[in-house]
């Protein structure tokens, strides 16, 4: 989807007047061509798509590590064109894809949860951060590790009592892990910022506030066919500043 955003009045600068529109949003994975409109000042808020969660065939996956920002401020030429791809969302295990505008800035997806180790997963990294570990003390009880989010890393999952408790994700919108235990599927849960992973089926990474990027997919399921949440598609916004020099 692409949205213009008319402003309210105009920006004047140096005998230049522009009515609108002032804002571009851009929320559906893909590519689309962006012409400037006039010479001016432009902020750019780029997200990457999350990365999907782990599916279980046995055990508990970890969450989806969630797309890193890019944000940039930059003088564009009237009619000049750039190209402006919106990352896609991490399918199960999936890194999420890569948005970018022109060769400006890019904002690289968030990384799946990895392959199990045993019957529980870890979660997903974000740039440098990494998603928490995951932990099993049995065959039927486990705990996968929480993605990573933008600022923060994920959280180990955790067995406390002989109850299992997914990861979270990591401020902001990591995917929560996902969690096996031996008698109900709502024994713990993975409560990221982006994604869930509750009981035994992995939650879809979603935005935390529409303003600030795509969650990491939620953790994967205790038993098949339950499986890890997908991600969620990357974003890019483009502001009109100042018009002129």
């Amino acid at each position: 989807m692409i949205t213009g955003l008319l402003g309210i009045g105009v920006l004047s600068q140096g005998g230049i007047t522009y009515l609108g529109p002032f804002q571009w949003i851009y929320t559906t994975a893909g590519t689309y061509q962006f012409e400037v409109p006039v010479s001016g000042w432009y902020d750019a808020l780029l997200v990457g798509g999350g990365g999907g969660g782990r599916t279980a065939s046995s055990g508990a996956g970890g969450g989806g590590g969630a797309g890193q920002e890019d944000n940039i401020s930059v003088y564009l030429l009237v009619g000049v064109v750039y190209s402006v791809t919106v990352g896609a969302a991490g399918a199960m295990g999936a890194n999420g894809g890569s948005s970018s505008f022109g060769a400006l800035a890019t904002a690289l997806g968030g990384y799946g949860a990895p392959a199990f180790t045993g019957n529980h997963g870890n979660g997903g990294g974000s740039g440098t951060l990494v998603g928490g570990t995951g932990t099993s003390t049995s065959s039927t009880m486990a705990a996968g590790g929480g993605g990573a989010g933008t600022g923060a890393n994920g959280a180990n999952g955790r067995i406390t009592n002989s109850v299992p408790d997914g990861g979270d994700g990591g401020a902001e919108n990591g995917g929560g892990g996902g969690v096996q235990g031996s008698s109900s599927v709502t024994m713990g849960n993975g409560n990221g910022f982006g994604g869930t992973g509750a009981g035994r089926m992995g939650g879809v990474g979603q935005f935390a506030t529409p303003a600030t990027g795509p969650g990491g997919g939620g953790g994967g399921g205790a038993t098949s066919p339950y499986s890890g949440g997908s991600g969620y598609a990357g974003r890019v916004t483009i502001d009109l500043t100042k018009v002129g020099a």
